[in-house]
């Protein structure tokens, strides 16, 4: 099998898998709205509104299962990009010409990908430079993830603190408040090692001969960043 066949398949289940997650949130959301409503009129008590909290947390739990969706995609395709045995380029023509993918939902995922000028150009990028290129849209992804995960753990507990509360009418479970804070605090002390590793990684590869800065930085620099996380991209560009 070629090789751009086989991203024609990763691509085709990473589209398969989100739109699973979609129609899991849409069910998750349904489920939550009319056990609550009909909890609310069976026992014509306010108290089962208190599980309508949860819709936020599971509209984030949805967002952080897509990053990792989108974050595998792009793992795999970049191993055979680093290798020389696929090009992005090229693969943005064959996924654009297959006719059962949807092509507004595909054409957002290849904007994620490292995009050279041309094919032509993109065929002159060596494998080091590609690995060092990868590793900052891996780092890009795992931040990603852990933004949504930190918030999507910080949600969960405090409605579940909240819809515990109301039901046995008291103000303990609110005390699981207090983890809220932490959460955001370890996931980023984690990603902080994250960007330490890779940024040490690439160092590495700048010592190799084949390492090209100019086209490093021209393909970093055209990767689309989260607002949040554009300070890594910073500390990407300017490595010395």
């Amino acid at each position: 099998m070629s090789e751009y066949r086989t991203a024609l398949d990763q691509t085709a289940e990473a589209v398969r898998s989100r739109s699973q997650a979609f129609r899991d949130l849409i069910i998750a959301v349904a489920l939550t709205g009319l056990t609550s409503v009909g909890s609310m009129i069976a026992l014509l008590s306010l108290r089962p509104s208190s599980a309508l909290l949860l819709f936020a947390p599971l509209v984030y739990a949805f967002l952080w299962r897509d990053h990792v969706i989108l974050g595998s995609w792009r793992k795999g395709l970049g191993e055979a990009w680093t290798c020389k045995r696929i090009d992005f380029a090229a693969l943005r023509h064959t996924l654009a010409a297959h006719p059962t993918l949807p092509r507004s939902t595909v054409q957002g995922m290849l904007d994620t990908l490292p995009a050279a000028r041309d094919l032509s150009s993109e065929q002159r990028v060596s494998s080091c430079t590609r690995e060092g290129v990868m590793q900052a849209v891996t780092l890009r992804d795992d931040s990603n993830t852990a933004n949504a995960r930190a918030v999507t753990l910080a949600l969960g507990v405090g409605a579940l603190s909240a819809i515990l509360a109301a039901w046995s009418v008291s103000w303990y479970p609110l005390l699981a408040l207090g983890v809220v804070p932490c959460v955001p605090i370890v996931i980023d002390w984690q990603r902080r090692r994250r960007i330490a590793t890779t940024l040490e990684r690439i160092k590495q590869l700048k010592y190799d001969q084949t390492f090209v800065r100019s086209e490093y930085r021209e393909l970093v620099a055209a990767l689309a960043w989260e607002t949040g996380n554009r300070q890594q991209k910073v500390q990407l560009l300017d490595l010395q």
